[in-house]
């Protein structure tokens, strides 16, 4: 509802990509035609979503944040709420930027300073590259070799 309202606002597209109990209540906010519930993908479509999108907008809070990384190694910035996983996976502003309250005005002006901003797709993709499969296990095997 947050990304909702601040894109109701903005004037903006967005894509909503997801099924859940609140599908009804947030169709029911949506003001602007540019705004479009897509309901369940495949994860070949959501890929081709990030690959087209100018930021996955990550407004929840969440402990890990798989999209935020997911979003990277498409090489797509993210905007996101500074809590949880994605604060500590967008900790350098050359992957996208944070906004530190969850309200619409907070978003929309994180947005616009988005707008302004140009991020590298190296830079992108190899954030998304230290949480990968090859990266979890040199940190496990360091692990391993401590004991």
């Amino acid at each position: 509802d947050l990304a909702i309202e601040a894109f109701n606002q903005l004037k903006r597209p967005l894509k909503i990509v997801g099924e859940g109990r609140d599908h009804r209540r947030l169709e029911r906010l949506i003001r602007s035609p540019r705004i479009t519930l897509l309901g369940w993908q495949s994860d070949e479509a959501v890929a081709s979503l990030y690959q087209r999108a100018q930021a996955l907008i990550h407004p929840q809070l969440e402990d890990f944040g798989l999209t935020v990384v997911e979003a990277l190694a498409s090489a797509t910035p993210v905007i996101a709420y500074a809590k949880g996983g994605a604060g500590e996976i967008l900790r350098h502003r050359r992957h996208g930027l944070l906004f530190q309250e969850q309200s619409a005005e907070q978003l929309i002006a994180t947005v616009k300073v988005f707008d302004r901003r140009q991020f590298k797709t190296k830079d992108l993709i190899k954030r998304a590259a230290d949480f990968g499969q090859e990266t979890f296990k040199a940190a496990w095997s360091k692990i391993a070799a401590i004991r």
